[in-house]
């Protein structure tokens, strides 16, 4: 008898995880460029601003990289 080959389940968290940690990078790659650029003096109410101009795209992208995740097969 041969032995069949078999292709491992994929793990759709372990998948799920990877694509949101990528979307975490990136937000925090983009707030670190914006407050440490040189010679900028960000106020704390700046800081909070940045925060949240930016959040929504983040958390959108991480809402899309789930339901892409989970409804890949329709």
């Amino acid at each position: 008898m041969g032995l069949a080959a078999r292709v491992p389940e994929q793990d759709p968290t372990g998948e799920s995880r990877h694509m949101i940690h990528d979307k975490v990078d990136k937000w925090v790659d983009q707030i670190i460029d914006e407050v440490f650029e040189d010679g900028k003096e960000l106020t704390v109410m700046e800081l909070s601003q940045l925060f949240s101009e930016t959040k929504q795209e983040f958390f959108s992208a991480c809402f899309q990289a789930l339901i892409e995740q989970k409804y890949a097969g329709l």
